[in-house]
């Protein structure tokens, strides 16, 4: 007996009376489109060649190192090295606070 749940009290909604009721949702099976034109103005500015541009859109789309590898058929190395050339640029036009 000890194990059993005791009975909880349930409180019924009054669907009589409109303040009772919750609110309509809005929109509420679309999903939320995210703004990227921040990132697009900042990789604009950068000026960065093709290749360098793919790295952080592949980085954008969620991709791991091992698959931005195999998507762009370069190595480990030489995508550590493009990163951190756009760093290097994005710290010279940006300075420190954006990174």
């Amino acid at each position: 007996m000890r194990y059993r749940r005791k009975m909880e009290n349930i409180s019924y909604i009054d669907f009589n009376s409109y303040k009772a009721l919750p609110m309509d949702p809005v929109n509420c099976f679309e999903k939320e489109q995210t703004d990227y034109n921040k990132y697009n103005t900042l990789v604009e500015a950068l000026c960065l060649t093709e290749l360098e541009l793919a790295i952080p859109n592949c980085y954008m789309n969620g991709m791991r190192q091992s698959e931005v590898c195999a998507e762009l058929g370069i190595g480990r190395d030489a995508i550590h090295h493009r990163k951190a050339s756009i760093q290097q640029r994005c710290y010279t036009l940006y300075g420190a606070y954006l990174i």
